[in-house]
């Protein structure tokens, strides 16, 4: 049975990757490189479905930081656990990859790197064909639903009933953050159940809901240049420049998305929604 086909005779392998997106295909491509058996299972009938909605279909491959402390310090106190696997493999590498298998990136607003297809299928497409290169057994439409550790071997369950055995498992099934792309947060529950501390999440990178009616009435208008300021208790906390979206919820864009971790902050300080909105205001500058 060739790699990458959808009906599988065989259920050992040194590795057995669950989620099939960047993450999930780079780590079982990188495992076979080594001469390792792997099996790739995505609950999805294609892979990489939420990285073709990323960067608004264009996706926003990496950020233009090759020196791996000024990338990390964007990360804030995150940055000293991502250290080792950024020295690794970091921005620089990623980059490199992309340019041996032909792929042009090109810099746009704030270091971002987007593919010059402007075209998220030219990333998901690499990668995919990466895993036939490799070798990479891929199994779609494969749910898991279990994972069990029996014997020093890892015991994968889907939803279909068939077991996949590994002598290592990697879990990339990512967090919640969509739902309808097939990221539901179940990796977490796994690992928790295995014993694995489960930190709770520090939410970043994601828009902001708002409880004002006449930002709703906005909802699809694009501003893209302006200033936005976080004012608690009357004093100007922060701001950001950049491009803002208005939806039926609140907001999102670029900026938004970079200053949403400021924001939560804010609220594990002790502020509930509905105060920090109303202590806080949204100002446009042209």
């Amino acid at each position: 049975m060739k790699p990458g086909s959808q009906a599988l005779k065989r259920t050992r392998f040194d590795v057995v990757v669950i989620g099939g997106g960047p993450a999930g295909m780079m780590a079982a491509s990188k495992a076979a490189d080594t001469g390792a058996t792997v099996l790739l299972l995505e609950k999805n009938p294609i892979l990489g479905k939420k990285l073709l909605i990323t960067g608004g279909g264009r996706c926003n491959v990496t950020n233009n930081k090759p020196v791996v402390r000024e990338m990390l310090s964007q990360y804030r106190s995150e940055g000293k656990f991502l250290f080792s696997t950024f020295m690794q493999h970091g921005v620089a590498e990623s980059m490199e990859w992309f340019a041996s298998r032909n792929v042009a990136l090109k810099e746009e607003n704030e270091g971002r790197l987007f593919p010059e297809s402007n075209s998220a299928q030219t990333i998901r497409d690499t990668l995919a064909e990466d895993l036939k290169q490799q070798q990479v057994y891929v199994q779609t439409n494969a749910a898991v639903t279990k994972i069990e550790q029996q014997a020093g071997n890892f015991h994968v369950t889907v939803q279909s009933g068939e077991v996949f055995q590994g002598k290592s498992c990697v879990v990339g099934t990512g967090g919640s953050a969509r739902p309808e792309t097939g990221s539901t947060g179940e990796g977490f529950r796994w690992l928790k159940s295995m014993g694995h501390t489960i930190k709770e999440n520090s939410f970043a990178l994601v828009p902001l809901t708002l409880h004002t009616q006449w930002t709703q009435k906005l909802s699809g208008i694009t501003i893209p240049h302006c200033k936005i300021t976080i004012v608690v208790d009357g004093q100007k906390h922060s701001a950001v420049k950049g491009k803002l979206l208005f939806t039926h919820v609140g907001v999102t864009g670029p900026t938004i998305l970079n200053m949403s971790k400021t924001v939560g902050e804010l609220l594990s300080c002790g502020y509930v929604a509905g105060r920090l909105i109303s202590r806080s205001r949204l100002s446009t500058d042209e």
